[in-house]
C-alpha cells in the first residue's frame, strides 16, 4: 500500500514509510502511548514490546504500541523536531492531527491496512 508523504514529512520519515518493512534496520522508532489521554512516547528501540513493558510498569495510565517504523538514522531526533510544537515533556508529544497522521501511516505501512 502506496502512503502519500505529508508536506511537513521530513526526508528520513519519508525514507522509513517507503522502506520494505521487511528489510533489516537498525532498531525501530515507536509510538507508545494512550490515545484516550492523547499522548504519545516517541522513542527508539531494538525490542519496542519490551521498552512497552518496561512503561506500562511505571505508568499511571493504560499504554499500547499505537505504531513502529523501521529504524533510520537521525529519524527519532527528525520526528521530535518536526513535532516540537507538540512536546509535552522530554519524549512525549500530544496526539495531535500532524501526530496522528504519521501514526497511521505507520499503522498502514506496518499491516497493509488503512487505519
Amino acid at each position: 500500500m502506496t502512503i502519500a508523504p505529508r508536506s511537513y514529512y521530513g526526508p528520513r520519515l519519508r525514507e522509513a514509510l517507503t522502506r520494505d518493512p521487511s528489510a533489516p534496520s537498525a532498531g525501530f522508532v515507536y509510538f507508545i502511548g494512550s490515545v484516550d489521554a492523547a499522548r504519545v512516547k516517541i522513542g527508539h528501540s531494538a525490542q519496542p514490546f519490551a521498552r512497552l513493558s518496561h512503561l506500562r510498569a511505571s505508568s499511571p495510565i493504560p499504554l499500547q504500541i499505537l505504531g513502529v517504523l523501521a529504524g533510520v538514522d537521525g529519524l527519532e531526533a527528525e520526528l521530535h523536531q518536526t513535532f516540537s510544537s507538540e512536546r509535552v515533556h522530554g519524549e512525549w508529544f500530544s496526539i495531535t492531527g500532524r501526530v496522528a497522521q504519521v501514526i497511521r501511516d505507520a499503522f498502514t505501512l506496518a499491516t497493509g491496512k488503512a487505519a
